[in-house]
C-alpha cells in the first residue's frame, strides 16, 4: 500500500522537525523550556518518539498488506 509508505515518510519528517525544535529549545531556553510556548524540553522528544513509533507501525502494516496481496 503506497499510502501507508507515504504516511510513514511523513511521520519521519514530522519527527525530525520535532527533534530539531527540541534541540533549539534545549540550546537557547535550557531545561525549563519556553520555545513555541512549550514549558518542558522533553515534550518535543516525546512527540517525536510517538511519530517514530507510528512510522514503525505503518511500515509493518504496509509490509503485511503487500504479503497478503501476493
Amino acid at each position: 500500500m503506497k499510502k501507508l509508505n507515504w504516511i510513514s515518510w511523513l511521520c519521519i519528517i514530522i519527527a525530525g522537525i520535532m527533534m530539531l525544535f527540541g534541540a533549539i529549545d534545549f540550546l537557547f531556553y535550557g531545561v525549563t523550556g519556553g520555545f513555541l510556548g512549550v514549558k518542558h524540553t522533553t515534550t518535543f522528544f516525546q512527540v517525536a518518539n510517538t511519530f517514530l513509533l507510528a512510522t514503525i507501525c505503518f511500515i509493518l502494516f504496509s509490509n503485511r498488506s503487500e504479503k497478503n496481496n501476493k
